[in-house]
């Protein structure tokens, strides 16, 4: 399984939102027990079932930039972007949600 890319900074998370057609992003954090249960689930999309939409991961303890921008407080956060607008989010470690989102922006 190839891993999901990570971005960290605010111009290459910004620079991609613009550039990817649809983009699927895991704002997680390493202490968050939800968010070490729904990585499996995420990480398993990548590719495999959704090879059309561009998957990242945001740590939230190496990104601040990003968080304050994108006001992100809850870990995990997932966002879903088409053609550079947000089209979905989800909050906490909700599968069927998370791939309920995922099937709406693949069918974007």
């Amino acid at each position: 399984m190839v891993a999901v890319p990570q971005i960290n900074d605010l111009v290459a998370y910004q620079q991609l939102i613009k550039e990817k057609k649809k983009v699927a992003i895991f704002y997680w954090a390493a202490w968050s027990g939800p968010s070490r249960l729904v990585t499996p689930t995420f990480h398993k999309h990548h590719h495999e079932e959704f090879p059309d939409i561009t998957f990242i991961t945001v740590d939230m303890d190496q990104a601040t930039e990003i968080l304050e921008s994108e006001e992100i407080r809850v870990a995990p956060t997932f966002r879903f972007f088409c053609n550079g607008q947000k089209v979905g989010e989800v909050f906490g470690a909700n599968t069927n949600e998370l791939q309920k989102r995922l099937q709406e922006l693949n069918n974007y």
